[in-house]
């Protein structure tokens, strides 16, 4: 916790998950002098958390080593911190976690697929109406038409004005 508390053993951890760099491209990047950048990787180096490894023109490259997994567990009461180890997992229960996770997002999966195919078909049901509706739009519109052009002619027939 202590390694991980400083802001910029943080920030060298943060651009190293990124690429392995060297010490003056970790200084430069971060704005950082070149020996605190060998402190702060000399610490890190020390707990495991990265490693080092030579390059291009000798250069001392550092990289993450390793994942880390921390938890912290904070309350009025309690103050825990674990950081489980790979000897931790238990291969049998990560195991049954992700057939589990996996079963969920199946089922899912299913359901969505489902849901979709109610979509669709309610799509069409949507169409068909839609198209019955512009029918019957269009009829309407064809019947006044042909009303109001029989009314204007009758109404042209009684008036002899236009003779």
């Amino acid at each position: 916790m202590d390694l991980l508390g400083n802001p910029n053993r943080r920030r060298i951890l943060r651009l190293l998950s990124q690429k392995p760099c060297y010490v003056t491209e970790i200084s430069e990047t971060l704005k950082i002098s070149p020996k605190a950048v060998i402190e702060h990787l000399e610490a890190l180096e020390a707990s495991g958390i990265i490693e080092c490894f030579y390059g291009e023109q000798k250069r001392k490259y550092y990289y993450v080593s390793k994942d880390l997994h921390m938890e912290i567990f904070l309350s009025p009461f309690n103050f825990e911190i674990s950081c489980p180890n790979e000897e931790d997992v238990d291969l049998k229960t990560l195991r049954e976690r992700v057939n589990n996770a996996l079963e969920r997002v199946l089922e899912d999966m299913e359901d969505i697929s489902e849901r979709i195919k109610a979509i669709r078909s309610l799509m069409r049901e949507l169409s068909t109406i839609q198209r019955a509706l512009h029918s019957e739009f269009v009829k309407l519109v064809e019947r006044s038409i042909l009303e109001r052009s029989n009314q204007t002619l009758l109404e042209l027939e009684e008036d002899e004005s236009w003779r």
